[in-house]
């Protein structure tokens, strides 16, 4: 089993009202590509994580940790 890389991703894209689609678009990648990082996948450049980060609105330390999105406080 794959361990995911971004475990708070999908909570902090619904919060911010954004698809997986909508994230790809700003990063200038596939769609397909923010499924693998959701799923551990595929592991993104440091510069895909702090933009990642900066398009959640979050550090981008509560983006990797496996805490619970909801117990952070965000």
């Amino acid at each position: 089993m794959a361990r995911r890389t971004y475990p708070n991703l999908t909570s902090y894209l619904e919060d911010t009202g954004q698809t997986q689609a909508e994230l790809a678009g700003r990063l200038q990648r596939s769609q397909a590509f923010i499924s693998k990082l959701v799923n551990g996948l595929q592991q993104p450049s440091l510069d895909e994580a702090l933009r990642i980060a900066r398009i959640c609105r979050v550090p981008v330390e509560s983006l990797v940790s496996r805490e619970s999105a909801l117990t952070e406080g965000k």
